[in-house]
């Protein structure tokens, strides 16, 4: 994109902190050659950082300086990343063993639509028994954890009325299992974990389309062989996680891709695996949170404590 162009989309306002090593008169500078950015070579339309007073219209406002070092606190940090996520401090979940299942989860047992009973299995005394009519995950309160086994394909056709309290894909899936979102909202009390297929057809895929999903945290294993593929894919649709999005895999394996505008929201750390950004939206809302190296379309920045970048300075947009 050119740099005009941009700077004709760019509207920072309420911004309020930059990178501690960039004082007001050097950040005056760079800005005439860079927009303050997040990830190396970012294309954007549109970039807010929250904190900091900037608005421009045109290429010639971005040669103003208008900075002090009054208003550019330091609450972002650019540091190298130089620990393993099993250093940092993650949600709950652990990427094996899974847990075992536990009265009230739900398991499928059968590829079809989520209200359909002959879609499911729920646990009663230690044993998997077969929906009743009118039972599925979040058809009552109390839902447990929704296990999808390996080979199936369900569809949310309905927005149940009560969350549940997890989302976990089996290990070993060996045929193609699939979550389909499109047109719902799933409320997931805890995480989205993903698991490690043992097949190149056992690929594990949410299908958010122009869905919303609402959880804690989403997690992907890193996978034995980049023909095993973690996605999800998303059109218009919405993540709400108030927790990390966490790929532990690289952008072979693991990967969230826009084909349109739709948006996440995390209030964690945002990191690993691959992300296509299409015309998205990524909001970071939270505190302490690490910040991707990523491409972005449009990204918001927001919240207190320090946003850590995960690559070095100077960043550039083109």
């Amino acid at each position: 994109m050119k740099r005009r162009k941009l700077a004709d989309n760019l509207k920072c306002r309420s911004l309020k902190g930059l990178v501690s090593s960039i004082n007001a008169g050097s950040f005056s500078k760079l800005l005439k050659r860079t927009i303050f950015s997040l990830t190396v070579f970012i294309s954007v339309s549109l970039l807010t950082i929250k904190g900091i007073s900037y608005s421009g219209t045109s290429a010639s406002e971005l040669d103003k300086t208008s900075y002090s070092a009054t208003n550019l606190p330091a609450v972002i940090s650019k540091t190298s990343h130089d620990k393993s996520f099993s250093d940092l401090s993650y949600s709950s979940f652990s990427p094996a063993p899974l847990p075992a299942p536990q009265d009230g989860d739900y398991q499928t047992r059968a590829t079809g639509n989520w209200s359909a009973n002959t879609t499911w299995q729920v646990r009663v005394a230690g044993a998997w028994v077969n929906c009743a009519p009118g039972d599925y995950p979040g058809a009552s309160a109390g839902a447990g954890t929704v296990w999808i086994n390996s080979g199936h394909v369900v569809t949310l056709n309905v927005n149940p009325a009560n969350p549940v309290a997890g989302i976990t894909f089996v290990d070993g899936t060996t045929a193609a299992t699939t979550l389909i979102l499109t047109g719902r909202t799933l409320n997931v009390t805890g995480d989205v974990i993903f698991s490690t297929p043992a097949a190149d057809a056992g690929d594990q895929t949410i299908t958010l389309g122009t869905g919303t999903l609402n959880c804690a945290s989403i997690f992907m294993p890193a996978t034995a062989d980049p023909s095993y593929d973690i996605v999800i894919t998303i059109s218009t649709g919405r993540i709400n996680a108030t927790g990390n999005i966490r790929m532990d895999g690289g952008i072979d394996r693991n990967n969230i891709t826009f084909t349109g505008g739709g948006r996440i929201y995390v209030g964690g750390d945002f990191t690993g695996g691959g992300f296509t950004c299409a015309t998205s939206l990524v909001y970071y809302n939270g505190t302490d949170q690490q910040v991707g190296s990523y491409t972005y379309y449009r990204l918001y920045i927001e919240g207190g404590g320090t946003k850590t970048l995960l690559v070095p300075l100077p960043l550039q947009i083109f």
